[in-house]
């Protein structure tokens, strides 16, 4: 007789997901760990405990793959940002919070990053394979640089107000692999006062995306 509570069995989607997605993890942790030259085939399949032949089931090269890898990073970043509102509730972040919130998350991400666009540089199949995928899903490009509810919703372009500030914080995680901890704090608390005093005069209080008066540009 069958049980009740027998755990129901996965469908093929799901292994199939299920697959993609250790696939994905262990491409992200050979990059971070062993850098774009180390991530082969033979080091993810290694990481994920999964076959060659698996691999290519999913993804129909190792550059695809990578590629398809670096921007579920990106779509988990997304995900995180929504679950940041519903905790925040209706309270503006602060520029300050704002600005600290994206140092740290692309801090964490660095390494991978760094990796990926050093390849992206110099590797034709590899800008061949993001172009690809930015052409069918650029809004996960541009949604990095998204913190929903926050004071920078009402600069006058604050989606590259963004733009600058990931710039800004991506250059200070590479000079920090050089600089002494004391300069990296003062050129980021230097940053923030600056972008600080930019929402304080240039802000207005329209609806996050609208744009502002020409007299205010």
């Amino acid at each position: 007789m069958k049980r009740s509570d027998a755990v129901p069995r996965q469908t093929q989607a799901e292994r199939s997901e299920k697959t993609r997605n250790r696939l994905l993890l262990a491409t992200l942790e050979c990059l971070g760990e062993l850098g774009f030259a180390g991530t082969t085939v033979s080091s993810i399949c290694a990481r994920s405990r999964l076959s060659r032949g698996a691999l290519l089931h999913h993804f129909p090269s190792k550059n695809a793959l990578i590629v398809d890898a670096f921007m579920h990073r990106q779509r988990l970043r997304l995900d995180e940002l929504q679950q940041a509102v519903s905790v925040h509730g209706a309270r503006q972040r602060s520029v300050r919070e704002e600005i600290d919130a994206t140092r740290s998350r692309m801090s964490a991400d660095f390494s991978v990053s760094q990796e990926f666009f050093n390849a992206l540089r110099t590797d034709a199949t590899l800008q061949a394979e993001f172009a690809e995928f930015c052409a069918r899903q650029g809004q996960v490009i541009a949604g990095r640089y998204v913190m929903l509810n926050s004071e920078l919703d009402h600069v006058p372009a604050p989606l590259a107000t963004r733009y600058v500030i990931g710039c800004f914080v991506r250059g200070l995680c590479l000079e920090a692999l050089a600089s002494d901890a004391a300069t990296v704090e003062s050129a980021y608390e230097q940053f923030v006062a600056i972008m600080q005093c930019f929402h304080d005069v240039t802000a207005t209080d329209l609806p996050a995306g609208s744009s502002p008066p020409a007299s205010s540009r």
